[in-house]
């Protein structure tokens, strides 16, 4: 594991690196040590700053310790990562596994590479689906919103305007009114 991901890694002028690992708690541990035995070109400037942390699903499997030092969803700069994205296309290429075990290593990659390029030709397709879905719910709350502050400015009620509106509720039922479903990584409207 030190070889392939240091190989990734070598010539890095980034200041900081993180890196997701399932075990990371374990292969963290004198990562600096086993890199001093390693080639002088696969190893790291002394100046970047590894950060290791454990991917979202897999920390939860391990104990409190792992879960606060490396939890990707205590560190600094990460933000949301989930860090597993390559393990949910396993049940999409599952499949191929009858077909590529008898393939020879060149013709196995391209047909794999194929399978990945496919899906994410699907997943950026998706996008406009998922965008416009989103635009339409601004676009009724929007909506909603100037005509209950002209309503409650006609009839002459200025502090309804101050009030606070929930917005998830009302793009909630705005959702429900007009039919829309949410399934997967994916948004559709039905109806009108």
């Amino acid at each position: 594991m030190d070889y392939v991901i240091l190989s990734s890694l070598a010539g890095t002028k980034l200041p900081r690196v993180v890196l997701s690992y399932d075990i990371g708690c374990q292969w963290s541990k004198n990562l600096s040590q086993r890199m001093k035995d390693l080639p002088g070109t696969l190893q790291l400037d002394p100046a970047v700053q590894v950060e290791v942390g454990i991917p979202t699903w897999h920390v939860n499997g391990h104990g409190d310790d792992c879960k606060a030092n490396f939890s990707l969803g205590y560190m600094h700069g990460v933000g949301r990562t989930c860090g597993e994205d390559v393990e949910t296309t396993w049940a999409q290429t599952n499949a191929l596994g009858t077909s590529t075990r008898e393939m020879g290593p060149g013709a196995r990659h391209e047909t794999l590479d194929d399978q990945w390029c496919g899906m994410n030709f699907r997943k950026t397709v998706g996008f406009r689906e998922c965008f416009t879905f989103v635009i339409i719910l601004y676009l009724q709350f929007t909506l909603k919103l100037r005509v209950f502050i002209s309503q409650a400015l006609q009839r002459g009620h200025s502090h309804e305007c101050q009030a606070s509106v929930d917005l998830r509720t009302i793009l909630v039922n705005i959702s429900r009114r007009k039919g829309a479903k949410v399934g997967g990584d994916r948004f559709r409207m039905e109806g009108g």
